[in-house]
């Protein structure tokens, strides 16, 4: 059994680095296809867009895992199916659920490796490829056309927070500074209405500060000169449109705190957070989902129907997985709900053609 067990993750492996490689290379080339007209309109060097979509490939990676792993179980149990080796392996008295173990060993290992590379791979990569299509690429910051909304950075001090960027008047409007002790507790506020860069400075003409500690007042007064110190410049600030899955986890469960913590609606970041644990767990899913239905239609189903099938299970996962992150966005599901839903549905499936596979 031992040497069965490792029989069928190698094949699965194999399949999986061909499927996921495969993907992934069809995904570069419709991003392509979607872009060429910004690549060409702007005259882009051809190591310019090679370093875009260099960049770009770890976020595509981990959007097609669990399509890539559906597809290996399907075809690897398929091929096995096709030359009779289930077939051989139930009459030597092999339970094909026995089967299903070392494809959910493998499986949590790339559900265990895919959670690494979207905390510490693809964050910083797909901050860095954005920033080079907008403004190596598109050249925006020399149009002023990079204008954003709801900016957070972090400083020494706690977490900024921009309500508006004028990227062409180089304008910072509602500023809010949220001061943080090493205990990550709120200890201060400084708000200023607007910031103007002097070509060296931020100018602060105006704001209050607020001592929030226990034995502070908590009276805002108005602030003075040195108050409050913008250490990122125009460029920089260009560079901060961050997306929710160009943090981390840390950074991100940082974020809404500090959300919650001025009284705000973080459900929005609240999904994003979770659906960063989910979506490397979808390929644990997909093992299992492909196993059922390999045992479902072992008898009857070709290798070519079986990859038909594996896409529109593919196509359906994804659509459900777009509906509920997007009224989890929108607060119409909770987070929690939201980013798992997907997840839970496809496994409760699973679960159904299974036991239709053993009736």
């Amino acid at each position: 059994m031992q040497l069965l067990s490792r029989y069928i993750i190698l094949q699965f492996l194999r399949w999986f680095a061909l499927c996921i490689v495969a993907a992934g290379g069809v995904f570069l080339i419709v991003d392509f296809f979607l872009n060429v007209e910004d690549f060409t309109g702007n005259n882009a060097a051809f190591t310019m867009v090679a370093q875009y979509f260099a960049l770009k490939l770890p976020k595509i990676l981990i959007e097609v895992f669990p399509a890539a792993a559906l597809l290996a179980v399907l075809i690897s149990l398929g091929i096995l199916a096709d030359n009779r080796e289930l077939l051989a392996m139930r009459a030597c008295g092999i339970e094909s659920w026995r089967l299903a173990g070392p494809l959910l060993v493998a499986g949590t290992f790339l559900s265990l490796g895919a959670l690494l590379w979207n905390e510490v791979v693809v964050p910083p990569t797909a901050a860095r490829a954005r920033a080079v299509k907008d403004i190596d690429i598109e050249r925006k910051q020399q149009e002023g056309d990079l204008d954003a909304v709801a900016l957070w950075f972090q400083a020494d001090e706690g977490f900024f927070y921009i309500n508006f960027f004028d990227a062409s008047r180089n304008v910072l409007h509602g500023i809010t500074l949220h001061e943080l002790d090493p205990s990550f507790r709120l200890v201060g506020v400084k708000e200023a209405p607007a910031a103007f860069w002097n070509g060296e400075r931020w100018e602060i003409p105006s704001g209050t500060v607020t001592d929030l500690r226990p034995d502070a007042n908590g009276i805002p007064r108005a602030m003075v000169a040195g108050d409050l110190t913008i250490p990122e410049t125009p460029q920089e600030f260009r560079r901060k449109r961050r997306r929710s899955y160009e943090f981390d986890y840390k950074g991100l469960a940082e974020q809404i705190e500090v959300l919650q913590a001025k009284g705000l609606d973080a459900s929005e970041y609240l999904v994003d957070l979770y659906f960063k644990l989910a979506l490397p767990f979808s390929g644990m899913v997909a093992v299992t989902i492909g196993f059922a239905v390999i045992l479902r239609t072992s008898h009857r189903g070709s290798l070519a129907s079986n990859v038909g099938v594996a896409m529109g299970i593919v196509f359906a996962y994804w659509a459900t997985m777009a509906v509920t992150v997007s009224a989890g966005h929108a607060g119409n599901l909770p987070p929690l709900v939201a980013a798992w839903s997907a997840n839970l549905a496809f496994l409760a499936l699973a679960g159904v053609i299974y036991g239709s596979a053993r009736d």
